[in-house]
Formats: C-alpha cells, sequence, structure tokens
C-alpha cells in the first residue's frame, strides 16, 4: 500500500500546486476503487491536512474531502467515516484558528451525517457532529443537495445525478484566497 499512498501523494500535491485540477482530481477519483486505495488516498491527505503552517492547503484538503465523498463510492466512505479520520477532523476544527477551517469542518461533519444518516456502518459521521454539540459548538443546517440543472461555483462532480453544494468550492480556480494566510502566489 505503500506505493499507492506515494502514487495518490505525487497527484495530491499537484493538486495542491495546481489552480487548474480538474484532470488530476478525476484522475485521482478513478484510482479510488476499493479499501486499499481508499486507504492510501486518506494516508496521502493525513499530513496535509493538519499542516498549521498552511490554511490554504487545510482548506484545498478540506474541499477536496467533500468532492471525494461526492464522486467515490462505498468503500471511501466507510474508510472516512472511522474514529481515527474523526478525531482527526475534530482535532483540526478545535485547533485551528482560521475561521473558514472552523466553518467548513463542522459543515462537512453535517452534511456526511445527514447524507448518510441511515448507513449503520458510517455512524461516525453522526456521532462526530454529537460530540461538537456536546462541546457547545454550534451546528450548522445540513447544505441541500444541488440539482443538475442548477448553475454551479464549483467543480463539476463527476456524478451525474446531484452534487453536494459544499463539495469543493476551493477546486474551483476562479475563487480569490489573496487574504489567506500562506495563500499561493497569484
Amino acid at each position: 500500500m505503500k506505493a499507492q499512498e506515494k502514487e495518490f501523494q505525487a497527484l495530491l500535491a499537484e493538486l495542491l500546486r495546481d489552480n487548474n485540477v480538474r484532470e488530476n482530481f478525476k484522475a485521482m477519483v478513478l484510482k479510488i476503487t476499493d479499501k486499499n486505495s481508499s486507504q492510501a488516498v486518506l494516508g496521502a491527505m493525513k499530513n496535509p491536512l493538519m499542516q498549521k503552517d498552511s490554511v490554504f492547503v487545510q482548506l484545498k484538503c478540506l474541499c477536496m474531502l467533500a468532492a471525494l465523498v461526492t464522486n467515490c463510492t462505498h468503500c471511501f466512505h466507510a474508510e472516512l467515516a472511522t474514529k481515527k479520520w474523526m478525531d482527526r477532523l475534530l482535532k483540526l476544527f478545535l485547533t485551528s484558528m482560521d475561521e473558514r477551517v472552523r466553518e467548513k469542518v463542522p459543515q462537512l461533519l453535517v452534511n456526511w451525517a445527514d447524507r448518510f444518516r441511515n448507513e449503520a456502518d458510517l455512524q461516525e459521521f453522526q456521532i462526530a457532529v454529537y460530540r461538537l454539540k456536546a462541546k457547545g459548538i454550534s451546528i450548522p443546517a445540513p447544505t441541500p443537495p444541488r440539482r443538475r440543472n442548477q448553475p454551479s461555483t464549483s467543480t463539476p462532480s463527476l456524478n451525474d445525478d446531484h452534487d453536494h453544494a459544499d463539495s469543493d468550492s476551493l477546486l474551483n480556480d476562479t475563487v480569490d484566497y489573496s487574504d489567506a494566510p500562506n495563500s499561493p502566489p497569484r
């Protein structure tokens, strides 16, 4: 699995560095076909996501997670819906000083909890939301799915039926991040 993780690390590095991410993202999604590839891509995302010195990288990783949840199969969802990954996302939320990260993490968790509420093996999403509530954190309402004919400002889903509105507005190359700490040069 280490070779596969290195392959995903290379794709992820390209996604984080490139403003035109459509082809690299599509290549990543197409390679996530089973438990091992799901673990590999999440392993590749772990370090950049927790990188405290770059809010831009953290936000982009969070948006990639959202897009991967939208575009990948149940095997990816099951690998993400683990206590270890929920702990990682909650730690990011609790330790981040950036308001955008502190807004994005609960929104993703709520959206995923809502989307997978009837799937018992994905209950860690609901548990993570309850853990935030127990800490007195205000929980946003789930973002409704966006239908195919609605205009999108985010990276298109590979799924033709619907896409979640939270799926990845940061992957859109028209978003301005000039005010973000450690934002990429223009």
